[in-house]
């Protein structure tokens, strides 16, 4: 979660929008004053229009709300909820037609694959931050969150009568939903990433908190803090080392001590070419991809890769450095001769948690 909050991506506004959407969503249920219905359908839209999964939050959080409108038989209540709904749904009719759009060429072609039971395994420990490499360090997170959730489910279930403990029980039903049904509809088209659910990040959040408030044990009080720090330390220190690793600055060395003016950098990860390109821009970057995507050439243009579908004029050049994942699919579909092989490392590259291959190549060897 750090991971992606640290990202330029929509992830963080669409955390924040569904939780002010989930906190005015309680003050018009608890209230049901103009204002709180104002501030529901802005964030709401703020919400739904950042990310679509912070849309089917929302959704559902409406659903919620307007079955708890009517259980109150209030003509005001309802009147006003279906008001907002009405202006929530015409003001959204632009981002319906854009995820149709969107979701129609999706069908056809999509970077997302599932792979089962890992697929699982990181949805539900999503929050705490699960990498390779640190096994021992996995297994202690994972025992913790499982403490943490017995925890949580026994202090919901001792309040279960409790208003604001039925919310918590939404907020969480409401975030599994999502979650299944997205596993569910990703087996006929795959649709979810683990990192998708951190726009309903609010929704455990509140129910956390809920249960912190809650805990009249002050050793099971103590033992969920104890777990919550060790939890928040473990995630800061492999974000760190993520960032820091000295494996890292190992893999840019290896390039600045052997690299040429004249050589070219070669990649079959997009990752690695937005990484390097920034380090050695002075050379000439080139993602090799089969079926190039020309959308994505537009944005590696920004960092001044190329985007090729042919490596025929690549081979060309004199000195070729490879930097791939482990599909190692351009050493593949060049063939490459094992005495033009001047140089090759292997490193397990933190920063993005994949191992990094490092050929290369001279042409003129003999």
């Amino acid at each position: 979660m750090l991971e992606e909050a640290n990202n330029i991506r929509m992830y963080s506004w669409s955390a924040l929008f569904v939780s002010l959407s989930a906190i005015y969503a309680y003050r018009v249920y608890n209230q049901n004053k103009i204002s709180s219905h104002v501030c529901f359908v802005v964030f709401s839209l703020l919400a739904a229009y950042s990310h679509y999964f912070a849309t089917f939050t929302i959704v559902l959080i409406n659903i919620v709300l307007f079955i708890n409108q009517i259980k109150n038989k209030e003509v005001t209540r309802i009147k006003r909820y279906l008001i907002s709904g009405i202006i929530e749904i015409i003001l959204f009719i632009p981002g319906i037609i854009i995820f149709i759009y969107q979701f129609t060429r999706v069908t056809q072609s999509y970077w997302i694959e599932m792979h089962y039971p890992w697929i699982l395994i990181n949805t539900v420990f999503f929050y705490f931050n699960l990498v390779k490499g640190s096994r021992i360090l996995n297994i202690m997170i994972v025992l913790v969150g499982i403490l943490i959730g017995i925890c949580s489910l026994k202090v919901l279930y001792k309040n279960r009568k409790d208003k604001n403990a039925k919310l918590a029980m939404i907020a969480i039903l409401i975030y599994a939903i999502i979650i299944v049904v997205s596993l569910i509809v990703s087996i006929v088209k795959p649709i979810f990433v683990p990192r998708y659910s951190f726009p309903m990040v609010a929704l455990v959040i509140f129910a956390i908190s809920y249960v912190l408030a809650n805990i009249e044990n002050q050793k099971i009080y103590s033992i969920m803090m104890l777990c919550l720090i060790f939890i928040s330390v473990a995630n800061i220190g492999k974000f760190y080392n993520k960032i820091y690793s000295r494996e890292n600055q190992e893999v840019f060395q290896i390039v600045e001590e052997n690299l040429k003016d004249t050589d070219v950098l070669l990649y079959n990860n997009t990752d690695f070419a937005s990484i390097y390109a920034n380090r050695f821009g002075t050379n000439k970057n080139i993602v090799y991809h089969l079926g190039a995507n020309w959308n994505l050439k537009k944005v590696l243009e920004v960092d001044g890769v190329e985007l090729i579908e042919n490596l025929e004029n690549v081979n060309r050049s004199n000195r070729i450095w490879l930097l791939e994942d482990e599909e190692r699919l351009i050493t593949k579909e060049m063939g490459v001769e094992e005495e033009k092989i001047i140089l090759q490392e292997e490193y397990f590259y933190s920063y993005i948690n994949s191992k990094i291959y490092i050929t290369l190549i001279d042409n003129q060897s003999l």
